[in-house]
């Protein structure tokens, strides 16, 4: 090492020479060099350059030549950053790039020379100690922020941390770990994972310090403070997660657990906590569940340590132990949270611990100091949701969540909760998610001990308990918002009374809830009537005078919509008659009371229309309603024709509020049902209240009836609307008058049903969503009456359509004069309805009115499609639609195909509207269809010709490019070649169609002929050409002289960089027209046949979707001559065996070979069952389609599809090479894919169904291959046992194969189909052949005989996966499998059943003995 003790003058040849050459003196002679670098001052020589700009110097000079040059530079640079650490910023080395540069050249100055095969740096680094300089740099940095500087300084000292960290004392690393904390805590995450840097060396640190801890654990400085900062600021991110992993075990080894049994060492670390949370509260809130949830998993992790030796030894097992350690520190964090100001941030802290807690199961019975810790949270909670302000949401949903999750770990960890927490409830609104979740589980435990009915009851005394406010209405809506009136919990109530109440509780239940309703009626009646005892006579008006009055009746209300799932859910099929006849006898006696209290009410809201006489006849109406709906009450419900007519009467006042009106009419409806009552006049009601305004059809409904109380008529008609069209329209159908149907579908057809969709996620009720239900429900257009009514509307209001003159169909825009005034709303209505309407429910005639119809419409609408409003532009979708529909379907037919058509070409190019473009090219492409159909039909084909005669005028007009007229030419080159032969039309539509063909031949070629270097071509020219190749080949052009371009163009457009997923059309007439030019005459036709299949290569690696690929290959391969066919299979085959291409390419050649094969020529099925043989031995002989898990399972669906497809092709040889692919790919592997591969486990399970059904004769040789291959299949659906270690899971892991992650187990989906495969052994199949001597002879059969011997082998994996200790298998999977297991015992049969039973340990026997009981049980279930 240097010394800069003694003074160095400069050699005698540098003392008189200028400042600028004394660098280039000192590098000229190594022992100047040497002394300027050991000079005291800096720089050595006055004006001089520094010494590290003379380091520098020397290095960069190669002609300056010293011994172990690099070693005396980095030693000097290592020991200027070592002693100089600790100066001022300015004048520090460690933040100078120039030391850093330098040594970063030198360093890596070879780059063929790696770092430790420096056999200096190790005797330097030795020497000069490397960690003072990484922890000055690590805390400097974090001040002193430069990413130049810190990137070649962490590229510097990760290098030579491998060869200096040996040397590190475990002090020293701890400290380099706390630096690297406070650098993390002062940058963001964001900024630390982009430099990557300091990432490698940060990962570097921690990993070594993890590392040191297995050998001196202990450790006296704490960096505590930064270590919780930066993992509570970036808890998710992958680098920041090892330094937190890295933290836990310097806090929680095992050393530190064990004096954490010390009460002294937990305080000092509650201490530690405690200084933070004074200064950063947000940090310990963030930090303390993660801490909590770490110190438990090392807790567990080293209990026998900790717990299972020594003379000191507690009782109980280590487990709980643990646990009862871990629970020691819920409390040290409780304290903690009790030092921290309330809040919302303490009580969600306050409940991930206690999901931890909960999660992990850490509370035992035997526990009781951390059971009054819970206990005095529970009471701390509803002391704090008792003075919390109802809008401090956020708050409130915290205790809540806290309250809900001690419920959840305790039921009585929260000691009388119901009384304190129900009356809360009450006010709490529904959309409290914590608030549904305690109730879910208060009612789950009452229902487990069989004390719901004490929870019904201190659910009304919380009811009861309501206090009263200034405003009554809003607490009755409030209150009716709350969690315990949501419609998912009342539900819940109901099936837990349902299931299990005691036949002991109901009677008890029933009369409680009687009495509770009696005296709520009797505390009505006193409050708005008090003297009445007193002075009968004196009649005295009330109900105006207070709030307080109307309190009783909120309270009643709220108490018969707690009441009502109870009592229409008592299950009385438990009791016996006469105690069934006691129940309903006190439900009755409590329904007479109120019904007539009921005729009371109805007087004072005629009279008065208070508000609380409203809401008390209100409940009682649906009260009546809900009890009346359950049969097994036998509730007397008439209540006479008086009481009827007086709840209609009550309608026609004007102060009824919106929720008596509804339950008025949804009673009077009941009732008509009944045949109780009239229907006319409460149709008439029902119709009023829906009404056809616009404001209706503008309101939205929750779906609660209380909120109608606050809202309008609007709303109530929305849920008039939705009631009838729920459950009342077979009512309405049946019983209402003509008048009141047709009524009822011009409300329907008002063209302002439609005019609202439902965009927003909030689930309300609109009129729009009620029509659109209505019109998908099958049961509507069942109803005759309604839907005849709706219809006729319909026809009546678009008869307006029939004064147009047909003769304007076919012009661009109809004449001024011409043009009707449309109501575009009400069209608009009613072809959506159209739309909606089967196809059964229109005559013949109506539907080709209204195609008429539609024809005008579009006339009137289709020039200005793109210009007009909203609603007409839906119209012309609707219409389009409607059109599209009946031309497809061949119900409808119009004499105007031909004008049509022109305008449907006209309008194409002025539409920005991709549906309707979408829409507006299937029409052209049908009526092209039409038109040549008619024309195959008739000799002359006039309208054929006239619409060549229309394409040859565009060719003139220099339109042949036109999108429209390019969609009409590609639509008729399609049908002509597709479907119809040249011999079926005249000479004349012949001869037009080549006139037709030449002028477009000769406008495409200059197009689509590119000279080398040109731009791409069009994709419309490229879709144009390939068509126009085969519109020649049709009629037998002589194509002697067709140039060929595919290869041309496709060179074009891959070198032009725009390959995109728009540039799909392109790619695929590129390769149709590559296939369509094998049509010609071809000298280097091999050389042709691999650029098509390249092509496709190409193509497939561009584009994310390869449809219209595939479809392109698809189409020509059925019409390629026999030699190319077989030609390009060589090609693919060739390309699969070729180990120089990769996974994706080999993916494509996969797809290509599935392709063809489907769609292969007439005659080429040899050619196929070679290819297919090819395949395969290239798939068995490859590693690379086993060990790449797409690649396999590729290769699996390509031999599934075409065993499925074609059985009969099928040979011998391809069954063996089959299950030796197999063989290899469900064989064990060390390594695995992270996510299981499901699919590949059901196209394995598709190949061999296939062979086993369809090819049982090539099966019958290889019987000990399927045994075998089944077998494995079966021990595939194990999962590990949890909490294994490494070493047991590698033994598991290994025997699945790649695609298979042991951590990530198959489902019950693949046990199914697992299942349906061994029953397929059992079942009776033909088999597929191309021979048909014997097929009438052949007999159905199984392999249930032959594979008999073999069953033993496969049922023995399913007996060796339930016994292993390692593994386990669900018992969903385990039931899916039974149908299969019960398959396999009867192949078996008894005998080999009792061969098995031999190899078989005592375990196995066990399983096995159980399964053979149940296959006995289910054996002889349905055969008489």
């Amino acid at each position: 090492m240097f010394s800069a003790t003694a003074t160095i003058p400069p050699p005698s040849d540098l003392q008189n020479i200028s400042p600028s050459s004394r660098n280039s003196a000192a590098t000229q002679n190594a022992l100047d060099f040497v002394r300027a670098l050991k000079a005291p001052a800096d720089p050595p020589f006055s004006s001089g350059p520094s010494k590290v700009q003379t380091a520098k110097a020397a290095w960069d000079n190669n002609s300056f030549y010293m011994p172990n040059k690099a070693e005396t530079i980095v030693e000097w640079l290592l020991t200027r950053l070592l002693k100089d650490k600790a100066k001022d910023p300015a004048a520090n080395p460690l933040l100078d790039i120039q030391y850093w540069s330098l040594l970063e050249q030198v360093l890596f100055a070879q780059s063929n020379v790696q770092i430790r095969d420096k056999a200096w740096l190790i005797p330097l680094l030795n020497r000069i100690p490397l960690a003072p300089i990484v922890v000055s740099f690590v805390s400097l940095s974090s001040r002193h922020r430069d990413g130049t500087l810190e990137a070649k300084a962490c590229r510097c000292l990760s290098a030579l941390w491998p060869l200096a960290v040996s040397k590190f004392s475990s002090e020293a690393l701890l400290e380099c770990f706390g630096v690297l904390s406070g650098y993390l805590a002062a940058c963001d995450a964001i900024e630390y994972a982009t430099n990557a840097s300091f990432v490698t060396l940060g990962s570097l640190i921690v990993s070594s310090h993890r590392a040191s801890l297995v050998n001196t654990p202990n450790r006296k400085k704490s960096y505590l403070q930064p270590w919780l900062q930066c993992t509570a600021d970036h808890p998710e991110d992958p680098n920041i997660h090892n330094y937190y992993q890295a933290g836990i075990e310097t806090l929680f080894n095992v050393d530190t657990l064990r004096t954490f049994q010390d009460a002294h060492a937990a305080n000092t670390l509650e201490t530690a906590l405690a200084n933070i949370a004074s200064t950063r509260p947000e940090i310990v809130l963030q930090s303390l569940p993660r801490l909590f949830r770490s110190y438990g998993q090392a807790q567990t992790k080293h209990r026998s340590a900790l717990y299972g030796q020594g003379s000191k030894l507690g009782t109980g097992s280590t487990t709980d132990q643990a646990r009862s350690a871990t629970m020691g520190f819920f409390a040290l964090c409780e304290s903690l949270l009790s030092q921290i100001p309330e809040g919302e941030e303490s009580w969600t802290a306050r409940v991930s611990l206690l999901h931890v807690v909960d999660h992990e199961g850490l509370l035992s019975r035997s526990d009781e100091s951390s059971a009054g810790i819970l206990r005095q949270i529970g009471e701390t909670a509803i002391t704090a949701l008792t003075i919390a302000k109802q809008d401090n949401k956020e708050l409130i949903e915290a205790v809540l969540t806290t309250l809900a999750t001690l419920t959840r770990i305790d039921y009585d960890l929260v000691p009388f909760g119901l009384s304190r927490i129900l009356p809360i409830l009450i006010k709490v609104p529904a959309t409290s998610r914590a608030a549904s979740d305690y109730l879910q589980q208060t009612v789950d435990y009452h229902a487990k001990t069989r004390t719901v009915d004490a929870y019904i009851t201190a659910t009304f005394q919380a009811i009861t308990a309501l206090q009263s406010t200034n405003d009554m209405q809003e607490l009755y809506r409030a209150s009716s918002s709350a969690p315990l009136f949501h419609h998912e919990y009342l539900h819940l109530l109901s099936r837990s009374v349902r299931s299990y109440l005691t036949p002991g509780q109901i009677f008890e239940t029933a009369q409680g809830i009687s009495r509770q309703l009696l005296a709520l009626v009797e505390e009505w009646n006193a409050s708005v009537n008090p003297d009445s005892s007193d002075r009968p006579k004196k009649k005295r008006k009330v109900d105006n005078a207070n709030q307080a009055s109307v309190l009783p009746a909120v309270k009643f209300a709220l108490v018969v919509k707690a009441a009502t799932p109870v009592l229409t859910s008592l299950p009385l099929h438990s009791l016996l008659s006469d105690a069934q006849e006691e129940v309903c006898g006190v439900i009755q006696a409590a329904m007479g009371t109120l019904v007539t209290n009921l005729k009371a009410a109805l007087k004072k809201v005629e009279k008065e229309g208070s508000w609380g006489w409203q809401l008390f006849a209100t409940a009682i109406l649906r009260l009546r309603y809900a009890l009346s709906s359950v049969s097994a009450l036998k509730l007397s419900s008439d209540v006479g024709d008086k009481l009827l007519s007086k709840m209609l009467a009550c309608l026609k006042g004007n102060n009824v509020t919106s929720e008596l009106r509804v339950e008025i009419l949804r009673s009077l409806l009941y009732e008509v049902n009944r045949g109780r009552f009239e229907a006319a006049p409460v149709f008439d009601e029902v119709l009023s209240t829906i009404g056809d305004d616009e404001a209706l059809h503008k309101s939205e409904w929750s779906g609660g009836l209380h909120e109608l109380s606050n809202g309008t008529a609007n709303q109530a008609g929305v849920a008039v609307l939705h009631l009838l069209c729920t459950r009342w329209l077979p009512l309405l159908n049946e019983l209402a008058s003509d008048a009141q149907i047709s009524r009822f579908a011009a409300c329907l057809v008002s063209g302002r049903l439609t005019s609202q969709k439902q965009i927003s996620s909030d689930p309300t009720i609109t009129s729009a969503i009620e029509l659109q239900q209505v019109l998908q429900n099958a049961e509507f257009w069942e109803l005759s009456r309604l839907r005849d009514a709706l219809l006729s509307q319909i026809l009546e209001q678009t008869a307006v359509l029939d004064n147009a003159e047909a003769d304007h169909l076919g012009e661009k825009k109809a004449p001024a004069q011409e043009r009707l005034p449309l109501d575009i709303q009400a069209l608009r209505a009613s072809f959506e309805i159209i739309l909606f309407t089967p196809q059964e429910c229109l005559s013949r005639e109506n539907r080709n009115g209204l195609l008429r119809r539609a024809f005008v419409v579009d006339a009137h609408l289709a020039s200005d499609a793109d210009s007009s409003p909203d609603d007409g532009l839906t119209l012309l979708i609707f219409v389009r639609e409607f059109i599209r529909r009946s031309l497809t379907s061949g119900t409808g037919e119009h004499q105007v195909a031909l004008p049509y058509l022109s305008r449907l070409m006209a309008s194409l190019p002025h539409i920005e509207h991709e549906q309707l473009t979408s829409l507006t090219e299937d029409l052209i492409r049908i009526h092209i269809s039409a038109i040549v159909a008619s024309s195959a039909r008739q000799s002359s084909g006039q309208e054929l010709q006239e619409f060549l005669q229309n394409c040859t005028v565009s060719f003139k007009d220099g339109s042949a490019t036109d999108h429209a007229l390019a969609v009409s030419l590609n639509a008729l080159i399609d049908t002509l070649t597709s479907e119809y032969k040249v011999s079926q039309f005249s000479d004349s539509v012949l001869q037009s169609l080549r006139h037709v063909q030449d002028e477009l031949f000769a406008h495409l070629l200059p197009q689509c002929t590119l000279q080398r270097g040109a731009a791409p071509v069009e994709s419309t020219f490229l879709g144009l050409w390939w068509r126009i190749l085969s519109l020649r080949r049709w009629l037998g052009t002589d194509n002697s002289q067709t140039p060929f371009i595919a290869m041309t163009v496709a060179s074009s457009l891959l070198s032009s960089g725009q390959m995109k997923d728009d540039s799909a059309e392109s790619c695929s007439s590129i390769l149709a027209i590559a296939l369509g030019e094998l049509h010609l005459n071809i000298s280097a036709r091999d050389r042709h046949l691999e650029f098509i299949v390249a092509s496709y290569i190409q193509f497939s690696q561009h584009l994310q979707s390869k449809s219209s690929l595939d479809a392109t290959v698809a189409r020509a391969s059925r019409n390629l001559q026999v030699p190319d066919f077989d030609g390009i299979l060589d090609a693919v085959v060739e390309g699969l065996g070729d180990e120089t291409l990769g996974s994706g390419v080999l993916s494509s050649l996969i797809q290509l070979f599935g392709i063809m094969l489907l769609n292969s020529p007439e005659g080429t099925l040899k050619i196929v069952q070679k290819h297919t043989s090819q395949c395969l031995v290239v798939f068995a002989n490859r590693a690379i389609f086993v060990n790449d898990a797409d690649l396999n399972l590729k290769a699996f669906e390509f031999i599934a599809k075409h065993f499925n497809e074609r059985p009969a092709a099928i040979r011998s040889f391809d069954v063996a090479t089959t299950w030796s692919f197999l063989g290899h790919g469900l064989a064990g592997s060390s390594m695995h894919i992270v996510k299981t591969s499901t699919a590949t486990y059901q196209e394995v399970i598709s190949i061999i169904s296939v062979l086993v059904r369809l090819r049982r004769d090539l099966v019958l040789s290889t019987l000990p291959l399927l045994g075998t291959t089944l077998h494995k299949l079966i021990l595939m659906l194990r999962t590990l046992t949890p909490n294994l270690g490494a070493t047991q899971s590698k033994m598991v892991s290994d025997t699945l194969p790649r695609w298979v992650n042991a951590t990530d187990p198959m489902t019950s989906e693949e046990s199914k189909a697992l299942a349906r495969l061994l029953t397929t052994l059992n079942t009776k199949t033909l088999i597929r052949t191309h021979s048909s001597a014997n097929a009438e002879l052949q007999k159905a059969d199984s392999l249930a005989r032959p594979f008999s011997k073999h069953a033993a082998h496969v049922l023995s994996a399913y007996l060796a996966a339930l016994n292993d200790p390692l593994c386990v298998m669900s018992s969903a999977i385990r039931k899916e499998l039974e149908p299969g297991l019960f398959a396999l015992c009867e192949v078996m049969g008894e005998q080999n059943r009792d061969a098995l039973m031999v190899t078989l340990n005592a375990g196995e026997k066990a399983v096995m003995k159980g399964l053979w009981r149940t296959y006995e049980k289910q054996r002889y279930v349905g055969k008489g």
